[in-house]
């Protein structure tokens, strides 16, 4: 990663709320954390989330960043990682719906106590429903909790080389709408799943793509929405993503 440009004074992260002067506003505001929050949210299953935040981690660390992570999945905790009991209905048991955002951003503002440069909170997928004869998506409501309680400054969104361009779009217009920060990068996966059908049996399996596949595709899925699309499996598109991650921050 030494192509990687070390963290200085020109592109240290800034968030947003930094900008606030915490004595003309109200307590609950003066504790919003300091740190630049990347919120990680997908458009459904197996978009690799989880590996995003763990690459994002290790590659900012390598650079010079105080990196703190706050995520969803219950393996998280192997990686030193705070956990979030939240997707999957893991949190209905534990919390009440209405107690869930103060949950979160609490937990939010315990990790920024260290004073870490960037917080990355992962969410869940699908962050709108994928058509309209889905009447309760559990995901959407993990990742609208998510939202509502990190008050992102920028949002990077893994999505599927399989997915639907037009659901993309409306995925990154929902999360754009929240009105905290945008979209900035759009990560894809390398999984594309196939189907065989033998003695009458489907059967469902995973194959991964090429990175000459998945350059092709980024560059496809690139043109249609107008947000950067990469991928991790070379280092020249990882050094893109973190470029993208210190130019809207610096």
């Amino acid at each position: 990663m030494s192509q990687l440009r070390k963290m200085s004074k020109k592109n240290q992260f800034i968030s947003c709320t930094s900008k606030i002067d915490s004595s003309l506003i109200g307590m609950s505001l003066a504790m919003e954390p300091q740190s630049v929050v990347i919120a990680v949210l997908g458009t459904g299953p197996k978009t690799g989330k989880f590996t995003t935040q763990l690459f994002l981690n290790q590659y900012l660390s390598q650079i010079g960043y105080c990196v703190k992570n706050i995520c969803t999945e219950p393996q998280a905790f192997l990686f030193g990682f705070k956990t979030l009991p939240i997707g999957n209905q893991n949190l209905l048991d534990i919390i009440s719906m209405d107690r869930q955002i103060e949950y979160i951003r609490t937990s939010i503002f315990i990790e920024s106590l260290a004073m870490p440069d960037i917080i990355i909170v992962g969410g869940q997928s699908g962050v709108i429903p994928f058509s309209r004869e889905i009447v309760v998506d559990f995901n959407s409501l993990s990742s609208s909790m998510v939202m509502l309680a990190s008050k992102p400054d920028g949002i990077v969104l893994c999505i599927n080389p399989t997915d639907d361009v037009e659901y993309i779009e409306r995925t990154i217009s929902g999360i754009n709408a929240y009105g905290y920060g945008k979209v900035l990068v759009c990560v894809m996966s390398d999984l594309i799943k196939n189907q065989i059908i033998r003695d009458g049996v489907v059967y469902t399996g995973d194959t991964h793509m090429t990175t000459e596949q998945l350059d092709a595709q980024c560059k496809i899925v690139e043109n249609r929405i107008q947000t950067p699309v990469v991928h991790f499996r070379s280092l020249q598109a990882v050094r893109r993503c973190i470029l993208i991650l210190q130019e809207a921050f610096s």
